[in-house]
C-alpha cells in the first residue's frame, strides 16, 4: 500500500491524481466508459490533458483509481523471511502483496469494486495489471544479487536457478490470481477476504492437478 504524502508538493499531487480519478468515476457513471473521454475527463477535473497523462496512462487507470505496481522493501522482506508452507503457495501471496500495491488509499475499495460490476469490460484492463506485478516478480526470480553473494530467490525457494523455472513458476501462480480475481473480484484484493480466496483457489487446482496429472 501507498504511504500518505508528507511534502506540500506531494501532497498537492496527490489531491490533483484524486481530482482526476473522481472525474472519470463520476463520468463513466453518468455517460458510460465509451463516452467518459479524455478530454472530458481533464474538463471536469479543470486540468489540461498533458496533466492527465502525467498522472495516467489510459482513462481506465483513471477510473479505476489503480497506480503502477511496486515491490516495496517490505513487501520483500516479508517474502524473504517467511519459510512456511510450499513455495508455490507462498510466491502467489507475494504476488497478491505486490498487486495491492496498485491501490491507491484515497479510493475506497468498494466504490471500485462497484465500478467494475457496474462495466465489466473495465475487468480486462484491471487484469493487466497482474500481468505488470508478473514481470516485476519474474524479474526478480530470474536475477541474481550484484553483492558478490550469488543470492538466488529461487535456489533459496528450493527450486532450480533457471529462467524456465522462473517462468513456469509466474504463469502458475498468475493463473492462481486470475481464477481468484474471476470468481470474485473484490475478495481477490480485499484484505478481509483475499487470504480465504486465495487458499480456496489453490485447493482447487491442487485437487485438479492431482486427479489428473
Amino acid at each position: 500500500m501507498h504511504n500518505a504524502p508528507t511534502s506540500l508538493r506531494d501532497r498537492k499531487r496527490a489531491e490533483t491524481w484524486l481530482t482526476i480519478h473522481q472525474a472519470a468515476a463520476a463520468l463513466v457513471r453518468e455517460k458510460g466508459l465509451q463516452h467518459a473521454t479524455v478530454e472530458e475527463i481533464a474538463a471536469t477535473a479543470g486540468v489540461s490533458q498533458r496533466t492527465f497523462f502525467n498522472y495516467f496512462a489510459t482513462k481506465e487507470e483513471a477510473i479505476l483509481g489503480l497506480v503502477p505496481p511496486r515491490v516495496s522493501d517490505e513487501a520483500l522482506a516479508a517474502f524473504r523471511a517467511e519459510t512456511e508452507g510450499p513455495a508455490f503457495e507462498r510466491v502467489v501471496r507475494f504476488l497478491l502483496s505486490i498487486l495491492r500495491s496498485t491501490l491507491h488509499p484515497g479510493v475506497p475499495f468498494a466504490e471500485r469494486k462497484a465500478l467494475v460490476r457496474e462495466h465489466p469490460e473495465l475487468r480486462r484492463h484491471a487484469m493487466g495489471y497482474v500481468s505488470q506485478v508478473e514481470g516485476l516478480v519474474n524479474d526478480l526470480l530470474s536475477d541474481r544479487a550484484e553483492d558478490g553473494t550469488g543470492f538466488s530467490e529461487l535456489a533459496s525457494l528450493g527450486l532450480p536457478d533457471s529462467p524456465d523455472t522462473a517462468r513456469a513458476l509466474l504463469m502458475l501462480a498468475g493463473t492462481i490470481m486470475r481464477f481468484a480475481y474471476s470468481r470474485d473480484p473484490g475478495a481477490a484484493l480485499s484484505d478481509a477476504d483475499a487470504e480465504a480466496e486465495i487458499s480456496e483457489a489453490i485447493t482447487i487446482f491442487r485437487e485438479v492437478f492431482e486427479a489428473t496429472l
